[in-house]
């Protein structure tokens, strides 16, 4: 867990462990100490929380949400790494993924982020 709200190094844009500042794309990162302390319980509360996302959640009681990034809508996503069919299993029902879960959430934003997730 982490113990800060700030983190020095991410390996999510590029799959080196470099600096923020190295770091060739704007990157968010949201450590679990902020989750924490804020209470964002879920994904969609995390994403709430980062510049230029917008989530806009279906009225009916599926828990589904459409996230947007600078215009366009987010459908790659990886999860520890890896590609996610996120397509269908994301957006359906991500109010039930429970942020608590994970280290740290980032968002990359560029070429990168909208072709990787």
């Amino acid at each position: 867990k982490e113990n800060s709200y700030t983190r020095t190094q991410d390996n999510s844009a590029t799959g080196m462990n470099l600096s923020l500042k190295e770091t060739p794309q704007s990157v968010s990162v949201i450590t679990s100490k902020r989750m924490e302390d804020q209470q964002l319980n879920n994904i969609n509360d995390v994403l709430r929380n980062i510049p230029g996302v917008t989530v806009e959640s279906e009225t009916s009681d599926t828990g589904s949400a459409q996230i947007w990034s600078r215009g366009y809508q987010i459908k790659n996503i990886q999860i520890d790494g890896a590609m996610s069919s996120s397509n269908h299993s994301y957006e359906k029902g991500n109010e039930s993924i429970d942020s608590a879960i994970y280290d740290s959430i980032s968002i990359v934003r560029g070429a990168t982020g909208l072709l990787t997730g």
